[in-house]
């Protein structure tokens, strides 16, 4: 708040309204000016308020005058203008903390420098100096008090420390002191201590006469057979300076106790440490410990602790194992890493207390949440486990897992899991090792091919943002992993029952009579005209589908491949890559197919000699890409032979050259100069399926003219 500031006085004001209405007025009483000096050396960078008040009023009155000041080093000059004659009583404060700025009526809080008194005043009837120097009696530290009092302990047997301490109020003697004392106490049964500097407000009070000398200093606390005196009952209340007397009738003799016992955990590996602490009750885990320990090295999944001086009280009570042992030495901000084992919960300690973490406690995995759930899958046999794992938000099935580990073990085609996670997206993956031979798992652990897995990003990825359940039950969540179907419909309006169709998968690259992968059959029907085909259980990768409808019946004994005159699809191949569960590939149009052969004759050849043969579209010349291609060998004895299988009905051009000079390479075969070459136009069909090429009918090429 900032005191106010007039540049007119009320008589001023009075004067201008009357003259205003054309009405004769007193003249304006007398403005003067109140200048100075204040210091205060404490509030060097820090600004200063000074404001004159009715006379008699508390600091809160508003201001009728004010100004403030930076006070730049120790001493400032300050001057407030146009002030009435009259008496004011005045007040000044340094902000110390900067939170009066803004403020249109500043006041002093805690810890502020305060000046001023309803007695002091000053009188103006001229213009004034007056100065606010740093020893003057008014000054204060703003609702800051002072707490005194005495000790009253007979019997002691010499000169002992004795230490009082304030502490947040409601806490136990553990909690730091927010303030506090050292003194001497002895054979004089007294003695008195003063903390100077306490904020008001109500705090715990403690006071222990260290009987065996052993207190630190730094932050003294009693151990057993101090006498103590004080609770979370025992409060002050300082509103002003206050006093405090601790009798004789008020000391107790402290005592404390142990804490120990065995923790227990099946994945801590031998060699391991946990570290066990006590924190205030209803305390975190994050709270500094009041007693700690480090545990003995575990082996077979089980340490032990034990922590000594333990004051009676309940406390909360957290245990965590340090996994990659980089905690070192135990201190009272220890804590676990993300991950890592932990436990937490309470202990009341009212003599020598055991306190075991045992395997059916409930461990966590500290910074985590349990991610469980149930997996459901009819072909899993008793006894099978599962890996499961978490991997980033919408990742494929391989990326590596953020969480992983095993499932219990199926029973029933259901099996339960637990992982642990952090608050983040993912993910859920899981696979059933039907041949147990997963060994160790790890983050990079992937199924086999065929083995029984889950998991979908576009259906199984959630957030993990506190405990969760992700149950895998749905039949149509599994799949065999890396097998998929591969299924379709054909249509052809001419066919119906009785007539059937043949499906194959053969490897990419492969021609129509390549070995089949995969095939399958299916028949007509009469209504639709339609014949379904499904090859399941294939294996993710590229292939190419070949089909044909069988319309002379006689697919078996052809070694199930067509034979002239039976139908294959227009487009005669279709390349897919089947990479998810399930691909489709329909077939409207078909077309005959047709074997293509002949005889290449060339008499009085000096040696055997390559003969290539292309077919293109019809029209299109030697240099045009090749619609199907072959070679045969023409021997010294003057013929050769050739063969297509499987070739579309229709007419092409097709062009012949035996490569006389041995140097065609590439899969577009061209003859050169001196090549012998010759092209006719062939239409194929079911009776004509054969094309020669006569001695005479050869030419040699020559190469074109650029």
């Amino acid at each position: 708040m900032k005191f106010r500031s007039f540049a007119w006085s009320t008589g001023a004001a009075v004067l201008a309204l009357v003259l205003l209405a054309g009405c004769p007025v007193d003249p304006p009483a007398s403005l003067f000016t109140v200048s100075g000096s204040i210091e205060r050396p404490e509030g060097t960078g820090k600004t200063a308020y000074i404001k004159l008040v009715t006379q008699g009023a508390d600091y809160t009155a508003p201001a009728q005058f004010s100004t403030s000041v930076l006070i730049v080093t120790d001493t400032e000059n300050y001057s407030i203008p146009d002030v009435e004659a009259g008496t004011y009583t005045v007040y000044a404060f340094v902000d110390m903390d900067g939170s009066a700025a803004g403020d249109p009526d500043p006041l002093p809080d805690s810890g502020d420098w305060a000046y001023g008194a309803p007695a002091v005043t000053v009188t103006v009837n001229s213009d004034l100096s007056y100065q606010i120097p740093a020893g003057h009696s008014s000054w204060t530290v703003f609702g800051v008090y002072s707490l005194t009092g005495t000790l009253v302990r007979a019997g002691l047997p010499g000169d002992l420390d004795a230490y009082v301490k304030l502490v947040p109020s409601g806490e136990t003697f553990h909690a730091t002191a927010l303030y506090a004392d050292a003194v001497v106490i002895g054979t004089a049964d007294e003695a008195s201590y003063r903390i100077d500097g306490v904020p008001a407000g109500t705090y715990g009070f403690y006071a222990f006469i260290d009987r065996n000398g052993n207190a630190d200093a730094g932050n003294p606390m009693p151990d057993s057979g101090d006498d103590i005196s004080g609770s979370p009952d025992v409060t002050v209340t300082l509103a002003a300076d206050a006093s405090k007397h601790v009798e004789e009738a008020d000391w107790s003799t402290f005592f404390t106790y142990a804490v120990s016992g065995t923790i227990s955990n099946s994945d801590a590996a031998d060699g391991a440490f946990a570290y066990v602490k006590l924190v205030p009750e209803g305390a975190a885990g994050d709270a500094e410990a009041l007693y700690l320990d480090q545990s003995d090295a575990f082996s077979a999944g089980a340490a032990w602790y034990s922590m000594t001086g333990v004051a009676p009280g309940t406390y909360g009570f957290y245990v965590f194992i340090d996994a990659d042992a980089d905690a070192g030495v135990p201190i009272p901000t220890t804590m676990p890493e993300p991950g890592e084992w932990s436990y937490g919960g309470a202990v009341t300690v009212a003599g020598d207390t055991t306190g075991d973490v045992g395997l059916t406690a409930d461990w966590r995995r500290y910074a985590m949440f349990k991610v469980t759930g149930t997996l459901t899958q009819a072909d899993a046999a008793n006894g099978d486990l599962a890996y499961v794992k978490l991997v980033a938000a919408m990742a494929e099935s391989n990326a590596e897992a953020v969480s992983y580990g095993l499932s219990e073990a199926f029973s029933g085609g259901s099996a339960s899991y637990t992982l642990w996670a952090a608050n983040a997206n993912y993910t859920l993956y899981a696979f059933i090792d039907a041949d147990a031979d997963i060994g160790t798992p790890s983050a990079t652990t992937l199924p086999e091919v065929g083995e029984w897995s889950a998991g979908n990003k576009d259906t199984t990825t959630f957030i993990v943002n506190a405990d969760t359940t992700r149950d895998l039950v749905d039949p149509g969540e599994w799949s065999r992993y890396r097998l998929g179907t591969v299924l379709g419909t054909l249509w052809h309006t001419s066919s119906g029952v009785g007539t059937f169709a043949y499906v194959k998968l053969v490897a990419s690259g492969d021609g129509p009579g390549g070995t089949a992968l995969y095939s399958t059959s299916c028949e007509f029907d009469d209504t639709e005209h339609t014949a379904d085909f499904l090859m399941p259980d294939v294996e993710f990768g590229a292939y190419r589908l070949y089909a044909f409808i069988d319309l002379d019946a006689n697919a078996a004994g052809s070694g199930y491949m067509p034979t002239n005159g039976d139908l294959m699809p227009t487009a005669y191949v279709y390349e897919i890559d089947l990479g998810t569960p399930e691909l489709r590939q329909d077939c409207y149009d078909w077309t005959a197919v047709y074997n293509m052969s002949g005889m290449l004759y060339k008499e009085f050849l000096s040696e055997d000699e390559i003969a290539y043969i292309k077919l293109v579209e019809l029209g299109a010349s030697y240099q045009a890409t090749a619609l199907y291609s072959t070679s045969t060998t023409i021997v010294l004895a003057g013929s050769g032979n050739y063969a297509f299988a499987l070739l579309p009905e229709g007419s092409y051009s097709v062009h012949f050259f035996i490569d006389v000079n041995g140097n065609a390479e590439s899969t577009d075969y061209l003859p050169d100069s001196s090549d012998q070459w010759a092209s006719k136009n062939f239409t194929l069909g079911a009776d004509s399926t054969t094309l020669d090429v006569l001695d005479a009918e050869w030419e040699i090429f020559l190469v074109p003219e650029p």
